[in-house]
């Protein structure tokens, strides 16, 4: 994918994400404060946070029948404080914004967010 650069706030830098397989949300997740995330352009496309039950957040990204979902830590591994989801919650807004921005039928991998987050020079 090749992604509009914008300038993200340093706290976007604070996150690692991983890819992971599809879940069933209903066994042994808990709901996070905040719940999630939209995003509206021509579509809409939504975020859902979710805590295993080792306490890593677990989030699943729809939109228009396309999905992808990983797994989000702090870039330390440490799980994300409560403290930290509202910066959270905005990273993964321009991880939505840029989804749509690229075209929902091309699922971005974490790699193709990686290189969305580096700072342009």
């Amino acid at each position: 994918m090749a992604y509009l650069r914008p300038k993200l706030s340093p706290k976007s830098q604070l996150f690692k994400l991983k890819e992971r397989h599809s879940f069933d949300a209903r066994k042994g997740f808990k709901r996070c404060e905040p719940p999630g995330v939209s995003v509206r352009q021509t579509w809409q496309s939504t975020a859902d946070f979710w805590r295993d039950r080792c306490g890593q957040i677990v989030v699943r990204c729809e939109c228009n029948g396309y999905r992808f979902s990983f797994d989000a830590r702090m870039k330390s591994g440490v799980a994300i404080p409560d403290d930290q989801m509202d910066a959270f919650a905005w990273f993964i807004t321009d991880v939505l914004f840029l989804w749509l921005v690229e075209g929902i039928d091309d699922v971005p991998t974490v790699d193709d967010i990686y290189l969305y987050m580096e700072p342009s020079t």
